[in-house]
């Protein structure tokens, strides 16, 4: 199993993604990966469901879903998450995720 699959696990109506939340960070983004989790930094701090919110908006808008479809399954209250999102055209998200997925193992490999 590859890094990158480790991640992500293609389920009937999408994919989950395994994540590690930092928040409280200067920017809202993606930053690579962290042990067999995509690592996640969002501005919004632990309280009141303010950064899992902000970690779903950042999803919904790398991967162009809509919010409806995404849901934390996995550690509400913990940095380590696991992210359901649903889709009517699993293989393309599935394809989407894999890219982004792709694209920070590749930025952590050129770090290294």
């Amino acid at each position: 199993m590859s890094q990158s699959e480790a991640i992500w696990q293609e389920v009937p109506r999408g994919v989950r993604l395994r994540l590690h939340v930092q928040p409280r960070s200067a920017r809202n983004q993606i930053v690579g990966v962290y042990g067999s989790a995509l690592k996640v930094c969002v501005t919004a701090p632990p309280a009141d469901g303010a950064a899992n919110e902000a970690v779903v908006q950042l999803l919904c808008q790398k991967l162009k879903v809509p919010r409806s479809t995404v849901r934390i399954v996995y550690g509400r209250r913990g940095r380590d998450k696991t992210v359901e999102i649903l889709s009517s055209t699993p293989r393309e998200l599935v394809g989407r995720a894999r890219s982004m997925i792709a694209n920070q193992v590749d930025k952590n490999s050129e770090r290294d």
